[in-house]
């Protein structure tokens, strides 16, 4: 922005790329606060799943194939990647809060 003499009379309309601070920071806290949801949200269908797979395990044995394992283990996995790329994504915006 250039400053005029008009702007030269009132300084406080002058931008300042720290006016904006904690509105920025507040906004990648709630990125991240909305990430976490997403992410328990994978765990939990992480936790269902696999707890599914081990209560036919535990009723009917090992020897006899689970007509659901693989769709299960498939949603797992999924949703193990899933976790690790929005962990990934957290960690870079904390390290953006943490320059800031």
């Amino acid at each position: 922005m250039v400053c005029t003499s008009r702007d030269q009379q009132r300084p406080y309309l002058i931008y300042s790329p720290v006016a904006n601070l904690p509105a920025e920071i507040a906004h990648l806290l709630e990125e991240i606060q909305a990430k976490d949801r997403v992410l328990q949200e994978c765990r939990s269908v992480i936790n269902t799943r696999d707890n599914s797979i081990q209560k036919w395990m535990k009723v009917n044995g090992a020897s006899q194939l689970n007509p659901k394992e693989e769709p299960y283990s498939r949603t797992i996995l999924a949703n193990f990647d899933k976790a690790q790329t929005i962990q990934e994504e957290k960690v870079g915006l904390s390290a953006k809060v943490g320059v800031l």
